[in-house]
């Protein structure tokens, strides 16, 4: 959510429904992200971080554990 209000997403339906898009997208990366350390696989959730990074969502993913 924080990254649409840095990026001024308005109120508008188009942009609302880009809105939801984006959050439904952060949540369900973070749960493979989440898998992709659990079950030892490092360097998959490397790569999810890295890309996510690349992607603009560095502050939306800053909390995830290393």
């Amino acid at each position: 959510m924080v990254i649409c209000y840095e990026r001024k997403a308005d109120g508008k339906e188009y942009q609302k429904n880009r809105v939801d898009e984006v959050i439904k997208y952060i949540i369900s990366v973070t749960a493979l992200y989440l898998h992709a350390l659990l079950t030892d696989q490092k360097g998959k959730a490397q790569k999810i971080k890295k890309d996510m990074e690349a992607y603009g969502y560095g502050n939306a993913i800053a909390s995830w554990p290393e």
